[in-house]
C-alpha cells in the first residue's frame, strides 16, 4: 500500500453560524453528484466508530477496551470549507498511521484504522478540488488514490458488517435515519494512537480528532 500526500491548508461557535450559512447556500446549488458525494463523506465518518466494533487483529499486542455510547453530530467535520482543513491535516499526511515493525528500514506497516481515516480525508480533498474546478478524473487511470480508497472503504464496511439496527429519530416507522439514536459498542482508539505515537515513523505526535467522542 502506498500513500500519496494530499496537500491541504493548515472553529469556534462564533464562526460556525457564518460557515453553516455558507455551506447551506452552497448545498442548494451544488450539482446532485456532489451532494451525493458529500452525503457519502458524512456516512464514511461514521465508519471511524464502526471500525471499532470488529475483533482484534491477531498480531495486535494491545488489549482494546470497549465503549458504550451514541454517535454525535459535529458539523465541523461536515464541511468542505478550507477553514476546517486543520481538522483533517493530520489524516492527509503520507506517513499517517505508518509504524515500524523492526529495526529494518523496510519493515513497516499501516494500522488499518489510520489508513481508513486517510482515505476519508482523501475524499474530502477530492471534493474540494472538484468544487474549485479541478478535474479529479473518473477512475484509477486518472488518479490512483481516491478510486483505490473508494473500493477499499466499501470492502472495509463489508468486512466489519455492523449489524446495529438504526431507527428513525422521531420514533416512527418512517423518517430520516441518521444513526445518532442507537447505542453502539465500540472499541477505543486510544491504544492505537498510543502505538502510533510510540512506533510511528512520523516525527509528529497524533491525537484523536476533536469532537468525535461517543456520547453516553
Amino acid at each position: 500500500m502506498e500513500y500519496r500526500p494530499l496537500h491541504g491548508k493548515p472553529d469556534d461557535e462564533d464562526v460556525d453560524d457564518d460557515r453553516r450559512h455558507k455551506c447551506s447556500f452552497i448545498s442548494r446549488y451544488l450539482p446532485s453528484e456532489r451532494k451525493i458525494m458529500i452525503a457519502i463523506i458524512t456516512a464514511l465518518l461514521s465508519l471511524l466508530f464502526i471500525i471499532s466494533t470488529s475483533k482484534q487483529s491477531p498480531d495486535s499486542p494491545y488489549e482494546r477496551r470497549t465503549i458504550n455510547g451514541y454517535y454525535t453530530r459535529n458539523q465541523d467535520y461536515m464541511t468542505l470549507d478550507p477553514a476546517a482543513d486543520f481538522l483533517w491535516e493530520p489524516m492527509i499526511t503520507e506517513v499517517f498511521g505508518i509504524i515500524r515493525i523492526s529495526d529494518a528500514p523496510s519493515d513497516v506497516a499501516a494500522i488499518s484504522m489510520f489508513h481508513q481515516m486517510h482515505c476519508i480525508a482523501s475524499f474530502r480533498k477530492a471534493l474540494q478540488n472538484a468544487r474549485s474546478g479541478i478535474d479529479i478524473g473518473i477512475d484509477q487511470t486518472d488518479d490512483p488514490h481516491w478510486p483505490h480508497c473508494l473500493h477499499y472503504m466499501l470492502q472495509t464496511v463489508l468486512c466489519f458488517a455492523d449489524d446495529t439496527l438504526e431507527r428513525p429519530g422521531n420514533g416512527s416507522s418512517v423518517g430520516a435515519i441518521n444513526g445518532y439514536n442507537d447505542q453502539r459498542k465500540c472499541r477505543s482508539s486510544e491504544e492505537l494512537y498510543n502505538r502510533l505515537n510510540s512506533e510511528g515513523i512520523a516525527k509528529a505526535y497524533f491525537t484523536a480528532p476533536d469532537g468525535l467522542d461517543l456520547r453516553g
